[in-house]
């Protein structure tokens, strides 16, 4: 049986057929089993999503008599404050490799199939401007690295990742938007400010970001049998 003949990837997706399954190989920005996610979310470099705990380094330089800390925090795009450049001069990375980790601990050069050598992406051309690079095919990663190849004055970087999740758990439900709805929202109990029902802090009073004077939930008591 081919499982491919139904032509189950999608998007330009090519199928390669195996023992009672298909593998489907994506063109960027698509990934997952069919190609069916459009995979072009900012993950949280220019936002913050990504802590500075997750952002690190080889090696940092440090300015003005060591009291100027260029750090890897600092690597996010359109950053405030002190410029890719130094007394005057625009620094920047022209040209960079990518390797690719799902432990944390082994990591994989980037090339794409059957290629023998590393691809080298082309960065930026001046301090200021941005410059886009697509995965193709799409990296499924944990960690990434960017290494420098040819960097102009010195190996100065700015950045974001875009892309998606494809296990992961960060993605908002609807508790604050709404999508999850009242009646879905339950508790053990309910506090009564003064014993009075328009003072009851209700479970669904628990959506992040709420507003008003009764803005939270509250058990009716203080012990470990209260859930919401």
């Amino acid at each position: 049986v081919n499982d491919c003949a139904g032509q189950p990837c999608l998007n330009g997706g090519t199928c390669r057929d195996l023992d009672g399954d298909f593998t489907c190989n994506c063109p960027s920005p698509y990934v997952g089993k069919h190609c069916q996610l459009r995979c072009i979310s900012l993950l949280g470099m220019e936002g913050g999503g990504i802590a500075e705990s997750q952002i690190s380094a080889s090696s940092v330089y440090y300015g003005i008599l060591g009291l100027q800390r260029w750090g890897p925090e600092l690597a996010r795009l359109n950053n405030k404050g002190l410029g890719a450049s130094r007394m005057g001069t625009a620094e920047f990375i022209k040209a960079f490799k990518v390797s690719s980790s799902l432990d944390g601990r082994t990591y994989t050069m980037y090339r794409p199939d059957g290629q023998s050598k590393d691809t080298i992406f082309v960065g930026n051309m001046d301090n200021d401007g941005a410059k886009t690079n697509l995965f193709d095919p799409p990296i499924i990663a944990q960690h990434l690295r960017i290494i420098p190849v040819i960097c102009r004055k010195a190996c100065t970087l700015r950045m974001e990742l875009v892309g998606c999740e494809l296990n992961g758990c960060s993605e908002p439900l609807g508790v604050k938007s709404r999508l999850i709805l009242d009646r879905q929202i339950t508790a053990s109990s309910s506090f009564r400010t003064w014993g009075i029902e328009p003072f009851t802090w209700l479970p669904h009073y628990a959506r992040l970001d709420k507003q008003g004077k009764t803005n939270a939930w509250t058990a009716a008591t203080n012990n470990r049998s209260e859930w919401l």
